[in-house]
């Protein structure tokens, strides 16, 4: 059985923090950390190591309006050294040459400061979301307890997953694509995905602005999955471990709170996100103006698409509806703050 799920990939390296987008001190830019964030499905990824040979110091500068020159400077780096990471870069496309002749990212770059505006300009929208979805929730229950995977487990137990994940990200997001943006994703270097840097701060597990995603690891029979904001602490990743062995021994596991998912289990899951689908859809469509104009007015407008600020844009508006839906108590945080669960892959 294939189960195709779009997957949040992430990269932590360290980087910059952004005080705006006039000029300021390399060192200050260069004092902090980014992840490097891709959504894409299958063999769509980079062809190269995008936080490798300083590709993402590149990147962050350029966004922040310093030069190639002050970065060669910098780095006191010869003509042809510089020349040949810019060309990695185009070749990948994940740079291009501005009207004026600067280079700008063709990538998702999000400062602390860019992250708090954009998280101050969707929370209407979140709040409208969550509304939604606490008005829906009985039904959603009703519908989540004739899953198989799911009849046993307590829905407080599944409300992250539920809730979250399957309403409005990994089930939920090719219906944003295809039925509101109606666009592929970036093309690069003939693949399509997308590709952001973002900025969070130095020693937390903390995912950057604290942003839900899943990450899944495939044992051949199954993939082990979590979905969360905090997948990558230690505590997390030994837990998953645990729960790797415990079913690659047994195939069945003490959480209670960790259902197996099969093809079924998944097409019922998908049902569920496609019933809150026009909800959804029209909330954000009432909305995309607003958000169109927050692009043009941005610098994002000279650097990267239209339909790839919105996407990313999204997973800002997903992760404040979940952190509503917590607040209300509508959504309880599982162990680890971490949703576990099983795909099937036969």
């Amino acid at each position: 059985m294939k189960l195709v799920f779009f997957i949040l990939t992430v990269i932590i390296i360290s980087s910059c923090s952004n005080t705006g987008h006039a000029q300021i001190s390399i060192d200050k830019i260069l004092s902090q950390q980014y992840e490097f964030k891709m959504i894409s499905s299958g063999i769509n990824r980079p062809n190269f190591n995008p936080s490798g040979s300083f590709f993402t110091e590149i990147l962050v500068l350029l966004h922040h309006g310093i030069s190639t020159k002050e970065i060669q400077n910098y780095f006191n780096w010869d003509e042809m050294t510089l020349n040949a990471k810019l060309e990695i870069l185009k070749n990948a496309n994940f740079i291009k040459s501005g009207v004026d002749g600067r280079f700008y990212p063709t990538v998702f770059i999000c400062s602390l400061p860019d992250g708090a505006k954009i998280a101050s300009q969707v929370s209407l929208i979140a709040k409208q979301t969550a509304d939604s979805i606490n008005k829906k929730s009985y039904l959603i229950r009703q519908a989540v307890q004739k899953v198989e995977a799911f009849k046993n487990l307590p829905f407080e137990d599944v409300s992250l997953l539920v809730l979250s994940d399957v309403l409005l990200d990994n089930w939920q997001i090719n219906n944003v694509e295809n039925d509101l943006l109606k666009s592929p994703r970036t093309l690069r270097h003939g693949k399509n995905y997308y590709a952001s840097y973002q900025e969070k701060n130095k020693g937390t597990y903390s995912e950057a602005f604290g942003i839900y995603g899943n990450q899944m690891e495939n044992a051949g029979s199954f993939t082990i999955c979590r979905y969360g904001n905090r997948r990558y602490s230690p505590e997390v990743i030994g837990l998953n471990s645990e729960l790797k062995k415990e079913y690659l021994s047994s195939r069945s596991l003490k959480i209670t709170s960790c259902p197996v998912i099969g093809e079924s289990d998944n097409d019922q899951l998908q049902k569920i996100a496609d019933s809150f689908k026009p909800t959804l859809l029209k909330i954000l469509n009432n909305k995309i103006e607003m958000i169109r104009d927050n692009y043009q007015m941005s610098i994002y407008s000279k650097e990267i698409s239209f339909e790839e600020y919105f996407i990313w844009i999204y997973h800002f508006i997903y992760t404040a509806v979940t952190d509503e839906l917590i607040s209300r108590k509508v959504i309880k945080l599982p162990e680890k703050n971490v949703a576990f669960y099983i795909l099937k892959n036969d």
